[in-house]
């Protein structure tokens, strides 16, 4: 049986895949699956070793020679193939039409505020009746799945292998700090300067150390370097 899932979505949202991953492995061990991913995910997602297939698609919020090129390829390596089982789990617009350019026996996209609509119903056996709403994101991906391939419960937690994992000398010594992500890739969740410093003196008066990071964004790594800089 050959399953495949599409998650375009942030890497944040590939590592809550992971339990539906594992939950797909125990339930169908002979199964060959694909995950279909952003690039910046590739990574994340190479620590769940249930995974056969990573494919990787560009982010369209940043724009690069040869993406359209490199996804061409992609779409066309995945059309090679014949899958039993498709999953569109991120429920937007891009990922149900990239999906929707794959051959599959029966395929499945997750509900979301985005209905399917035209052709895509033609293109879709069924969206799931699962509330994103209600519950987390791990909760949505595996009763998403669920619903139309039985997987076996409960939830298995997330999946992250270490060996992957760099190991940050500043740690040395840390047993008791809290860790703030300064930035997100949505844009409604980010919040200002001065947020930022609320937040992190609230942390601080309740923990001797608090460790900042952020993405490879340069203004997420300037609102990091300021909190450093005004807190020492």
């Amino acid at each position: 049986m050959r399953i495949v899932i599409f998650k375009l979505y942030n890497i944040g949202d590939a590592l809550l895949l992971t339990p539906t991953l594992t939950a797909l492995r125990k339930g169908y061990p002979n199964a060959e699956i694909t995950v279909v991913t952003r690039e910046t995910n590739l990574g994340i997602l190479q620590g769940c070793p249930t995974v056969d297939h990573l494919i990787g698609m560009s982010d369209p919020r940043e724009p690069r020679s040869g993406a359209l090129l490199h996804d061409i390829r992609a779409i066309w390596n995945l059309r090679r193939t014949r899958f039993d089982y498709l999953f569109e789990l991120s429920g937007r617009q891009r990922g149900r039409n990239l999906a929707a350019l794959c051959r599959t026996c029966r395929a499945y996209s997750v509900r979301t505020i985005q209905p399917l609509s035209g052709l895509r119903r033609l293109q879709f056996d069924a969206m799931a009746a699962h509330d994103c709403r209600r519950g987390h994101l791990v909760e949505r991906d595996f009763f998403s799945v669920h619903e139309f391939l039985p997987l076996p419960t409960p939830i298995p937690p997330l999946v992250f292998d270490r060996k992957y994992a760099q190991v940050w000398s500043g740690a040395d010594g840390l047993d008791s700090f809290a860790v703030l992500q300064v930035g997100t890739r949505e844009g409604f969740k980010r919040s200002h300067a001065a947020g930022w410093r609320k937040l992190a003196q609230h942390l601080l008066e309740r923990l001797p150390n608090l460790v900042a990071t952020s993405g490879a964004a340069p203004d997420e790594i300037a609102e990091a370097e300021a909190l450093h800089d005004y807190f020492g």
